[in-house]
Formats: C-alpha cells, structure tokens, sequence
C-alpha cells in the first residue's frame, strides 16, 4: 500500500507541473486567438511557477502578450476622423475584412469611410482591453529583458531581439504621445527605454537620450536632465543647446566652475553657437569681468548685427566699467561714451526699449550729479574751474530728461523713473512738471497704504 500511495502522489505532481506547462501553451494559443484576457492570466500564473518561471519561453511570449495588449488597445488613438484610408492601412495594415466603405481590424474594430475618408470608427473590442494591464509596454520591456537573462543558450534570442526592434518603435511613439500631452515624466522614462532597447542592438541613440533630457528639464527634474546633458556632452551630440541648458542647471546649484567649463568645451566644438556664447558671456558678466564680457559680447555682435538686447548688454557692461574708480579719466571717459552709443544703437533698433531708454537717462543723470560733487569739492579760488563742471552737469541732465521722460511713458507706474524724474525736475527747476510727478508718487504711495 505504500508503494503505491507514493507511485499516486509522484502523478499527482507530475500532472500538476503539466497543468502549469498546459498554462504557457494555453497562454499562446490565447495570444494566436487575441483572447487577451485570457492570455494574461494565463501567462502570468505560468510566469509564477516554479516549472515554467525560469522557461525563458515564458517570458518572451508574456512580453508579446503586454506589448500585444498595449497595441490593440491604442488602435483607435492613431486614427482620426478625416485621415484617408492609404494612411489608415499605412498605420494600421491590411484590414481583416475590407468593403468600398468600411474596414474591419481584429479585433473587432471598424472603420467607416465616406469618400474614402474616415468618417467614424469605434474601439477595438468595443474598448474592452484599455484598462486590462497598467503600463503594459513597461511589462512587455521588462519581460524581453528576463528572456535574455535566463536564454543562457541563445534559443531565443533571435525572436526576441525582433521582438524589442518592434518594442523600440512603440516606445518612442508613446513618448512623442506623452510629451505632446505634457507627460514629461512618463515621456523621459519612455525615451530612456527606447535608449536601453537600442544598446540591445549595439546602437547608441542619442536623439532618444537628448528629448529624454528635455523631458525631464520639462518635468523640473533638473537632476535627470543634468545626466542625460553631461552623457550627451561626453557622446559629443551635435546639438550646441546641450551645452547651454547644462551649464544653466549647474549655476543653478551654484558650481560655476563646471558650468564655465561645459561652455568652454561648447565654444570649441561649436563656435557659432550663439546660445553657447551668451551664456557664457553671463558666468563673465555675473563675476564682473568686464574685459571677457565685452570681447564676448562684441563677437555676438558679430553674428546678430540687429539684436538690440545685445547692444543693450553691451551698454550695461561700458556703464559699470564707467564707474570703475581704478581706471584712468580718459578710459572712463572712453567707456561711458561706448555705454551710450550702444544704448542709442539698442533704442534706434526698437524705439520701446524701456530698459535701454532708462539706462541711458539714467547713466547721464548720475554723471551729472558726479560732476556736481567734483564741483563741490573744489576750494573756492577754484571758480573757473567749478563753474565749467556745473555747466557740464546741467548738459547732462538735458540730455538726460528726454530719455527718463520716454521710459515714463512707456512705463507710467514704474517707481524708479517717477522718482528719478522727480529728482530731475527739481535739479532743472522744472516745477510744473515736478507737480505732477510728486503728484503720482502721491498716488502710488496712498494706493499701496490701502
């Protein structure tokens, strides 16, 4: 009786590790029908036992059922009403059943055609496989992946590197969808596993890595985005934004040093790069070095002749040099009229330039008031001398006025040019005008007390 109790058991075990065997054909056979469904359950009960879990065969067809299942259910997303039907059969292939005014696609999906045009289709299976699986392409990609870890022999290796050619299209698609939505983050994870299905293939795809980088700016992970940039700046990408957009998120966490140097290397590889050469003009501009900043800007000159932001840039650093106490008179001198003729260059390129009209009054109001203090100092047997200063700096409040007077104009409630103004008004002792300016200072102020 012992025996055969044992002979009854060892049966019993075999017919249930055929039963799970049962399962991974049963999973096919539901995949060759599209019962996907049935093929899911069927796959993933045949993925968890201990028989047919480390069948690499298991896992590559549970990653043609997930990649199968995401598919049929996003059918209907690449058809639109309206789309001829070439296009249709170009998206979606050959119909099962085909007449002059509708097409039929497994499963279950038809198209209605009015002068060879969509004009309504519904959802494969009546939409019953949308929500079966979440992020079944994730699953199909992860899947592909195990198949080749446990195919220590290669069987099928083959079949399934065609399978993650086919998985690396999808990918893609469904990141472009994705950011197109502004699903950055889904977008970035998508490309990224576009990039890892390439390795498989021996292909570096940096085009994936690079709209992963954006998509991950996009989805403020400056992080991410910070890897794939510097990775892309390591491969040599041939797109000179990679450049700038990294060396701006490395200022943003304050190591200066290696954003210098990222855009350094960018202005070797790409010396026409306009975004490159700005953005390192700024690390210059921002540590105060005139001399870099000038030449830089000068060189972007060069290439953007029209651009009055440059010429505005290019006013702003001559105005600070301008005040540089160490340099001789005669260079101060030299860099203040510079400050001003790029000033009017930037305002004679766009007549409403605020910043530039502001700049402008302002840098010959604030040489007036210096010269009033070089006046004042002198001792009193100094007229002559005095007397030209104070003539000097009443030119320069003249030519002052008109430009703080059209930057008010442009900018009515802007509190700098009210109160610079007011000052003016009262140095050129123009009284009415100053009414009206203490006027709306009154205003502004009683505004914001309420």
């Amino acid at each position: 009786m012992k025996r055969i109790t044992l002979v009854l058991i060892a049966a019993l075990f075999a017919g249930i590790a055929g039963a799970q065997t049962v399962k991974l054909q049963s999973a096919i056979n539901y995949l060759d029908d599209l019962r996907l469904i049935e093929a899911k359950k069927a796959i993933n009960e045949a993925a968890e036992h201990e028989k047919t879990k480390n069948d690499p065969k298991t896992w590559l067809y549970k990653g043609k059922i997930y990649r199968t299942i995401y598919q049929i259910s996003t059918m209907d997303d690449a058809i639109e009403l309206g789309m001829k039907r070439e296009m249709v059969e170009k998206v979606l292939g050959k119909p099962y059943k085909d007449r002059r005014n509708w097409s039929e696609y497994r499963p279950d999906m038809r198209i209605e055609f009015e002068d060879g045009k969509v004009s309504e289709f519904s959802k494969p299976a009546d939409g019953a496989y949308e929500n079966i699986a979440e992020e079944p392409l994730m699953t199909a990609y992860d899947s592909y992946q195990k198949a080749i870890e446990l195919d220590k022999e290669e069987n099928y290796l083959q079949a399934v590197k065609l399978e993650l050619m086919n998985l690396g299209n999808l990918t893609y698609n469904a990141a472009v969808q994705a950011y197109n939505s502004k699903s950055f983050e889904i977008a970035e994870n998508y490309f990224m596993k576009t990039v890892n299905i390439k390795k498989t293939f021996g292909e570096l795809d940096t085009n994936s890595i690079f709209n992963a980088a954006i998509s991950a700016f996009n989805s403020e992970d400056y992080e991410k985005a910070l890897e794939h940039y510097l990775n892309l700046v390591e491969f040599g990408y041939s797109n000179p934004k990679i450049y700038s957009t990294a060396s701006q998120i490395l200022i943003s966490k304050k190591d200066t040093a290696k954003a210098e140097k990222i855009l350094k290397l960018g202005r070797e590889r790409h010396p026409d790069s306009y975004d490159v050469l700005i953005n390192l003009t700024n690390i210059y501009l921002t540590r105060g070095d005139i001399e870099k900043s000038t030449e830089l800007l000068n060189l972007a000159l060069e290439k953007q002749p029209d651009n009055e932001q440059l010429y505005y840039n290019v006013g702003v650093v001559y105005d600070q040099s301008a005040k540089d106490t160490t340099l001789s008179k005669a260079k101060r001198e030299e860099v203040f009229d510079q400050a001003v003729k790029n000033y009017k260059k930037a305002i004679e390129l766009n007549n409403e330039y605020f910043d530039a009209y502001y700049n402008l009054g302002a840098l010959f109001f604030n040489n007036g008031v210096s010269l009033l203090k070089q006046a004042d100092s002198l001792p009193l047997e100094a007229e002559e001398k005095y007397n030209a200063l104070k003539n000097k700096a009443e030119e320069e409040f003249k030519n002052a006025l008109p430009y703080l007077e059209k930057a008010y104009e442009l900018k009515p409630n802007d509190q700098n040019t009210l109160v610079a103004l007011k000052e003016l008004y009262t140095r050129t002792k123009k009284y009415e005008k100053l009414k009206k300016i203490n006027a709306k200072l009154k205003k502004e102020e009683n505004s914001k007390e309420e």
